[in-house]
């Protein structure tokens, strides 16, 4: 998206589509520690891989999406300047800026 096509509307689009995509990663970031050792290695060895290989495609998608346009850091920056100095998400987000 250039500075000719912004409009507030699609700023909305991409919190949504930011908030989305962090509420997916995060999902399964907690799932995938649900997991205790026996499960990953013996009893469900196929569903732990497919969840891990579904977040490094979200995590892959998410980091292209945010370098893929200025308008796309500026949001997320936003969002950053929005949450708390000792708030954990902060420096989740922020590996995704470097």
């Amino acid at each position: 998206m250039d500075s000719k096509s912004y409009t507030p509307g699609s700023r909305d689009i991409l919190y949504k589509k930011i908030f989305l995509s962090i509420s997916e990663m995060k999902y399964l970031e907690r799932e995938i520690k649900k997991f205790n050792w026996l499960e990953r290695t013996f009893l469900r060895k196929k569903e732990f891989y497919k969840m891990q290989y579904h977040k490094s495609n979200c995590d892959s998608n998410f980091f292209r999406f945010i370098n893929s346009g200025q308008d796309n850091q500026n949001t997320l920056i936003h969002i950053l300047e929005q949450l708390p100095e000792n708030h954990p998400d902060r420096t989740w987000l922020t590996g995704f800026l470097i």
